[in-house]
Formats: structure tokens, sequence, C-alpha cells
């Protein structure tokens, strides 16, 4: 059962990243008229949503389970999908993109700790390292498809997005979790109240606070400057459809890491791999001080291995850190702290831009930010190996 379930979590993987107007959603509305000032005023509030419900969705996730949870999260968004489709208003879109923060904000969190609680007996390494290779190729997918599909009709996005929407949803109802383990987990529940308690006390704990400002600091950090990314190659003369080329390379190379997680982890040791990769990402930052087409495709496959590498490396160190009643309300924590960082690193990212040349502010930023990363986590390692020698 355990193995079926997985299954079936992987197809869920596939079809719950398929958005098919993310990378035209702003091309969309500026078709049906809307000004760039209503555009950005839309991304703050998903923004400002998905950061305000991340904390409280990891809570109720740990209080009612992952899979109810999420099914909600697809709801939201389906109604975030049909206020696009129909456009009958801003306030529509206003509701349907709060709608969409706060179901991504559910799914969130909630996905990994439903993959850690499936078939146990597996690596969690092992599964999520296959889990976002699937979700990377699904979103690569559905970008292209989204893409294709402005050329024939943009209800025809919005549409499809629906269905695979519903999909995802049946996919978590086929999910079934061992009947025996489910009622002793009813039976440990605790209340809203007892959840933040004990959240509390995890995050005292000074390695787990020490690895949540690590992954926050470098995930936020490296997802700003990707948001940035077609900024940067535009920078370097590289035009739209050379760029849409290198960042589809950069997805699949982001999938290849994920397999490799395990396989090199096992080899030369999980701290060691990630402080190595961390390495590879300070280095591909600064190969964008260069020029040539070949470095710069060379360099941004380089960052998008070595982000996806150490992204996922460090949070498989975080479900270690975390416990069953509150494995999600931890997740979440880092997503609130990564959001609040991201808030602030877009604005200092953009000013940096527009004082710097954008190559020099990317590489700069980038890399003091990884640099930081990286001493947060050798003192993180100092304090597992503190505590290994006091054992």
């Amino acid at each position: 059962m355990g193995r079926s379930a997985l299954r079936t979590l992987y197809v869920y993987a596939f079809f719950g990243a398929l958005f098919f107007e993310r990378a035209v959603w702003i091309n969309y509305l500026s078709h049906v008229g809307y000004s760039v000032a209503e555009i950005g005023a839309l991304q703050t509030l998903l923004t400002l949503a998905a950061f305000a419900s991340e904390l409280p969705s990891g809570i109720l996730a740990d209080r009612f389970g992952s899979q109810k949870v999420m099914i909600v999260g697809h709801l939201l968004i389906a109604v975030y999908i049909i206020s696009m489709l129909c456009n009958i208003g801003y306030v529509a879109l206003i509701l349907g993109f709060v709608s969409y923060g706060i179901g991504l904000s559910l799914i969130s969190g909630s996905d990994q700790t439903l993959l850690h609680a499936t078939n146990p007996e597996q690596s969690y390494q092992h599964k999520i390292g296959i889990f976002e290779a699937i979700s990377i190729l699904g979103l690569a997918i559905s970008s292209v498809i989204g893409g294709y599909l402005t050329t024939v009709s943009w209800e025809a996005i919005f549409c499809i997005e629906l269905i695979t929407q519903a999909i995802a949803i049946g996919l978590l109802l086929l999910i079934r979790v061992n009947t025996c383990r489910q009622v002793l987990a009813d039976e440990k529940k605790m209340t809203i109240k007892q959840s933040l308690i004990e959240l509390i006390n995890v995050l005292k704990s000074p390695k787990t606070s020490l690895i949540v400002i690590t992954i926050s600091l470098f995930q936020s950090s490296m997802s700003v400057l990707l948001n940035f990314v077609q900024l940067l190659l535009g920078d370097k003369h590289i035009s739209p459809f050379l760029s849409s080329i290198i960042i589809t390379i950069g997805f699949v190379f982001s999938a290849i890491a994920s397999l490799s997680i395990e396989k090199i982890s096992n080899k030369i040791g999980n701290l060691v791999s990630i402080t190595v990769f961390m390495g590879v990402t300070v280095l591909a930052l600064l190969s964008f001080l260069g020029n040539g087409v070949v470095l710069i495709v060379a360099a941004f496959i380089l960052l998008r291995f070595g982000f996806e590498f150490v992204d996922t490396s460090l949070n498989v160190i975080m479900q270690e850190h975390s416990t069953d009643a509150v494995r999600t309300s931890v997740i979440s924590s880092v997503n609130t702290l990564t959001s609040a960082a991201m808030f602030v690193e877009t604005i200092l990212v953009t000013w940096i831009f527009s004082v710097w040349n954008v190559s020099v502010g990317f590489a700069v930023f980038g890399g003091v930010c990884v640099m930081l990363t990286i001493i947060l986590f050798c003192c993180y390692m100092h304090l597992i190996r503190k505590e290994s020698a006091a054992n």
C-alpha cells in the first residue's frame, strides 16, 4: 500500500505543478487591458497573502492532516483560475490572487509532510529528489505548453489548468494512509495552542533555528535573483527566444540535481556535498561577470543545479530536526521567513540594479548572500560536531 501511495504521490507531483499560465499571466492581463500598476498590485497582494498564511497553513496541516489542507489549497487555486478565465472585473481578480496566495501556502510544506509520511521505510532524501524532479518537469512542460496556447486561445490555458487541478485533487483523494498509523496519529493530534507551543520548543533548538535561517537566506536570495534572470540575460544581449531556451535548459538541470542528491550525498557525505555545491553556486554567480553565450549558459546551468541541490538537501536536514506533530509548521516557519526576506531582498536588488550594472549587481548580491549562507552552514556543522563529540 505504501509503494502504491508513493507512486500516486509522484503522479500528483506532476499534475500539481502544471501551471500553464505562470510564464504568460502578465502578458494575459496586459492583453485584456490591465495596466502595469494594476498587475503589480495583484502580484503584491498574492505575495502578502502567501506570507500571511504560511504559518497558519502549517499549523492547520499538522492539526487536520496534509491531504485535507492540500485539497483546500487546490480548490483555492481553482478560484484564481476561474477569476482569470472569466475576467469579470478587478475586484474578482483581487479575490482570485489572494486565493491563489493562500492556496499555494496551504500546499507548500504540506506536500513535503505527506511525502515524508508516505512509505516511511524509504529514504526521504530519495523520495524528495524524485518528487522535486517530477515537479520541475511538470512546471517546465506546462510553461512551454502555456506559451504555445497563447497563439491558440487564452481561455484554453485556464480551462486546461482547471482540469489538471481537478486531477491533482483526485490523486490526493486516492492516497490512503495506513489505517493503524492514521488512528494512532488521530489520537496524538494536538490542539492549535499545543501545536504552537511544540513549534516554539522545536525552534528553540540552536541547530534548528540556525538551519531555518540558513535555508531562508539561501532560498530567498537565489529565488529573488532567479526572478530577475530574464533581465540579466537581456543585459547580456541574449534574445528573448534564446533566453527561454536557456531557462528551459536550467529547469532540466534542476531536475537532474534533484535526482542526483542521494547518490552524491551517499558518496561524499550530505554536509560535505551541500558545502561543495554552495561553492559551485558562488562560482556560477561570479561567472555572470563575464560575457559570451557559452559562459552564460554554463553559469546558469551551474546556478540552477547548485541551487536545487543545496535547497533540497537543506530541506532534508530540516525534516530531520522536525517532529511529526509540527513537521508542516516548521516548514511553514521557513517559508514565512523566506517570504519576508524575499520582500526585502526584492526591494534591495531593484535598487542595486538601478545603481550598478545588472550583471555586477547579480554577481555581487548573490555572491555575498551565498557566502553568508556558507558561514551560517559552517556554524551549523560546528554545532553538529560539538554535539557528536559530547556524546
